[in-house]
C-alpha cells in the first residue's frame, strides 16, 4: 500500500515539474528579432523581388498602428496595440497569424520606419512578402480627456482592396475593451463564426493592469533597440506590477535562454523555490491529501515500535473574501487600469 502511495506520489511530483518548469518552453515568447528572423526577411525580400512570394491561405498579419496624437501613451501603444490583436488571434485555430519579430525584422531590412506603414501600397507590399492573405493595420489619436479613438482597416492582400475600416472609441482606461471590441470587429469581417467557447477565451485578458502592460510594451520597445538589459528591466517591473502576467515573464526567460543578459535565470529561480518548498513543507510520497497539503513532522520510517503516530498540523482554512483591491465584477469581466485610471466594467458579445 506504502509502495503504490510512493509511486503515485512520484508520479505526481513529476507532473509538477513539468507544468511548472517547462512551460516558457512550450510557449515561447518571441519578441527577440534574432540572427534566424533577420535572414528570414532577407529571404523573404528575394523571393517577393522574384515574384515567387504566394500568399497563404488563411494568414493574417497585424502591422503597427501610427500615432496621430501627441499623447506620450501613444507611443507604446503603436506596437502594443498590434501584440494585443497578435496574441488574441493566434488563440484562433481558423488563422495562421505572422509572428511580430517578422514584421520587426522586414521593416529593419527595409529601412523603414513605424510612420511609413501609413500608406496603403506599403502595407499591401508587406503583406505579400510576409504571404499574408490578410492585413490588418490603423491609426491612434487622443484628446486630452483621454478619449482614444482607433481607426483600423482590413486589407485583403491578393485583391488589393479593402474589406472593411472596424473603428471604436472609448477612455483610455477602458483600453482593454477597446481591443476586445476591435479584435471582435476584425473576425466578423473575415467571416468567422465564434462558438460560445471561443468568445469566451478571447474576451480573457493577458492582464487587467494597464501599468504592468504598458511596462511590457516598453521592454519589446527596448530589445527591438537592442537594449536588453533595459528591456529585462521593464519586464520584470511587469511582472512586479501584475505577478500573474505571463507574457514579461517568457520574454524574460527568451533573454535569458539567448544569453542576451546575466544573471540567474528565473526559470531556475522556480525549481530552486519549489524544490525548496516540497522539501520542508509537504509530502507528496507519504500521504497524499485531496484539499490541501499538511506539514510532515516525521517520516514513517522514524516512528519506532510502541510510539504513537505524530500528530498532523492541519492547515488554516483559507477565508473566502473578496481580494483587496479587486474591482466589482459587475456583468462583465473588471478591469484594472493601475496607475492609469480606477478600473472599467467590461462585457462582449
Amino acid at each position: 500500500m506504502i509502495k503504490g502511495r510512493r509511486v503515485l506520489g512520484v508520479f505526481c511530483l513529476a507532473i509538477i515539474f513539468l507544468v511548472v518548469f517547462n512551460f516558457p518552453c512550450i510557449a515561447p515568447a518571441g519578441q527577440v528579432v534574432t540572427d534566424q528572423i533577420r535572414n528570414w526577411a532577407q529571404k523573404a525580400l528575394e523571393e517577393e523581388r522574384s515574384l515567387k512570394g504566394l500568399e497563404q491561405e488563411n494568414t493574417i498579419s497585424v502591422l503597427y498602428f501610427i500615432s496621430r496624437g501627441e499623447d506620450p501613451l501613444l507611443g507604446p501603444l503603436q506596437k502594443g496595440l498590434a501584440i494585443m490583436l497578435i496574441t488574441d488571434l493566434k488563440k484562433l485555430e481558423e488563422f495562421n497569424v505572422v509572428d511580430r519579430v517578422k514584421l520587426q525584422a522586414l521593416l529593419e531590412e527595409m529601412e523603414l520606419s513605424q510612420s511609413g506603414l501609413v500608406d496603403e501600397e506599403t502595407r499591401l507590399k508587406l503583406g505579400k512578402i510576409m504571404k499574408a492573405r490578410w492585413i490588418v493595420g490603423g491609426e491612434l489619436n487622443m484628446d486630452e480627456k483621454k478619449q482614444l479613438k482607433i481607426l483600423s482597416q482590413l486589407l485583403d492582400t491578393p485583391e488589393s482592396k479593402i474589406l472593411g475600416k472596424p473603428e471604436v472609441e472609448g477612455l483610455f482606461q477602458n483600453l482593454l475593451k477597446l481591443e476586445k471590441d476591435l479584435l471582435f470587429k476584425i473576425v466578423d469581417l473575415l467571416k468567422v463564426k465564434l462558438t460560445p467557447k471561443q468568445k469566451e477565451i478571447l474576451a480573457q485578458p493577458v492582464t487587467l493592469n494597464l501599468g504592468a502592460l504598458f511596462s511590457y510594451f516598453k521592454g519589446i520597445e527596448a530589445s527591438d533597440q537592442g537594449d536588453y538589459e533595459k528591456a529585462a528591466d521593464y519586464y520584470k517591473e511587469a511582472t512586479k506590477q501584475d505577478p500573474d502576467f505571463e507574457l514579461p515573464k517568457l520574454a524574460l526567460f527568451e533573454l535569458f535562454d539567448l544569453k542576451l543578459i546575466k544573471g540567474v535565470s528565473p526559470k531556475k529561480k522556480r525549481k530552486r523555490s519549489l524544490a525548496k518548498t516540497l522539501r520542508g513543507s509537504t509530502s507528496l510520497t507519504d500521504t497524499l491529501v485531496t484539499e490541501a497539503p499538511v506539514k510532515r513532522l516525521k517520516r514513517p520510517k522514524d516512528v519506532k515500535p510502541g510510539e504513537e503516530k505524530p500528530v498532523v498540523e492541519e492547515p488554516e482554512q483559507p477565508v473566502d473574501e473578496q481580494p483587496i483591491g479587486e474591482p466589482d465584477m459587475g456583468n462583465g469581466a473588471g478591469y484594472d487600469a493601475g496607475p492609469f485610471g480606477n478600473g472599467a466594467t467590461v462585457g462582449y458579445p
